[in-house]
């Protein structure tokens, strides 16, 4: 795949040119990272967005460096984009970037950089989940980190918060799978 920034700057048609990258982001030479981050400042947040969406994945310093910027965006869907992006990547910087997230206002964000430590089994997440519990504000991104981390430590709070919730109607059913899978998952290991 080789392209060029298309020629047109109204918004809509640079998020179909980054949305048909996300696409097919595989083989992403340096000359076309670099015409993705010559995007990353754009005053919309929305192609702000879709560069962090167009690069989650992809195994390049440069691009792993764009998603680190982004994850001080002002928008909170592009902080939590890039926070997603670089979750995967098991690197210094990007463990102390995680670790920045971890008070992020935006509670998704939030959970991305969790998310991202519980995955490289950083104990020091530990706290930071309790916290997160004992808010009873959270979705199911936060089983999810609690799955990935493996602490079975976990396991009498979270089946006392599952016999609390099937007691609750109002609960949503796909968060209520998300804990019982996350039991389950901690119950196996």
């Amino acid at each position: 795949m080789s392209f060029r920034l298309p020629d047109s700057k109204e918004p809509d048609v640079l998020l179909s040119f980054l949305q048909d990258i996300s696409n097919d982001n595989e083989n992403l030479s340096s000359e076309e990272i670099a015409i993705i981050a010559s995007l990353k400042d754009h005053e919309n947040e929305d192609i702000r967005e879709a560069v962090a969406q167009s690069l989650v994945g992809v195994e390049d310093k440069a691009a792993v460096n764009i998603l680190i910027a982004l994850t001080t965006d002002e928008d909170p869907s592009v902080r939590s984009w890039a926070t997603f992006g670089i979750g995967n990547y098991d690197i210094p910087d990007v463990t102390d970037v995680l670790w920045d997230r971890i008070d992020d206002e935006d509670e998704e964000t939030r959970f991305e950089a969790i998310s991202g430590l519980a995955k490289r089994k950083d104990v020091r997440i530990k706290g930071i989940i309790t916290r997160e519990l004992s808010t009873a504000e959270f979705g199911s991104l936060l089983f999810e980190a609690i799955a990935e981390l493996g602490d079975t430590d976990f396991l009498p709070l979270l089946e006392l918060l599952l016999t609390q919730s099937n007691e609750d109607k109002t609960i949503d059913e796909g968060w209520l799978k998300h804990l019982k899978n996350c039991i389950d998952v901690l119950k196996a290991s």
